[in-house]
């Protein structure tokens, strides 16, 4: 009674975390790909060629959004627009996150399910076979997610100490085509690009930092310590 009247409950409400992004606003149609989370946090275990189709998918359903999200390659770059898709596809980020740790606590074999996830979202979305011409500066928005994305699940793997997940993601040989379906065999660090629009052309016109260059800093750091 002494508690509640001077307003000092003994058990008090967990504060809640920053809310995500994608509540505020959504660019894209992610429905599918949220839908698709709920189930595989709905998986009990017990039927893997389930748990197989939701991993496919999931890849199906990334590369899509992804692509609906990406600059149109047969046109020139447009810088303003390459930053704005950039901080757009931050809600596609934050879900990408969220089906890594919802496979980690599912007790999936997360390292060679991100190694292919890789693999495919590159090839999905480098696809230029079919065009008349493209503009490759235009893919650098396909380049930043896919390495932020792959940094950001060697950290979700280092923080939950799963090390041998990690060597699974970095020993791999990745197939990766040229956009025309022409297949080469690279190792992981095929994945980091040079991003010559952002730095040179965006970067000083928006201020902002990103080249990614301190938690790439820290990715290495952290790739020495494993080794």
């Amino acid at each position: 009674m002494l508690r509640n009247l001077h307003n000092k409950p003994e058990y008090t409400k967990p504060k809640l975390r920053k809310a995500p992004e994608w509540l505020d606003e959504e660019d894209i149609n992610l429905s599918a790909i949220r839908d698709l989370i709920k189930q595989i946090k709905g998986y009990n275990g017990g039927n893997s060629s389930k748990a197989d189709f939701l991993i496919r998918r999931a890849v199906d359903e990334f590369s899509h959004a992804l692509k609906s999200s990406g600059l149109p390659l047969d046109k020139p770059v447009d810088e303003d627009l390459l930053i704005k898709r950039i901080e757009a596809s931050k809600p596609l980020r934050d879900y990408f996150i969220d089906y890594f740790e919802t496979l980690i606590e599912k007790d999936l074999p997360v390292g060679e399910i991100a190694a292919d996830f890789f693999e495919s979202l590159h090839n999905n979305v480098m696809n230029t076979k079919n065009l008349s011409q493209y503009f490759p500066a235009n893919l650098e928005f396909y380049f930043f997610f896919i390495w932020e994305s792959f940094i950001c699940t060697t950290a979700i793997l280092l923080h939950f100490d799963k090390y041998g997940e990690i060597n699974k993601m970095l020993v791999r040989t990745y197939y990766l085509n040229d956009g025309n379906r022409n297949e080469n065999s690279y190792s992981y660090v095929e994945f980091k690009k040079n991003f010559p629009v952002i730095e040179e052309c965006c970067k000083p016109k928006s201020g902002q930092d990103y080249n990614q260059k301190d938690i790439v800093k820290k990715f290495f750091h952290y790739l020495a310590l494993i080794q």
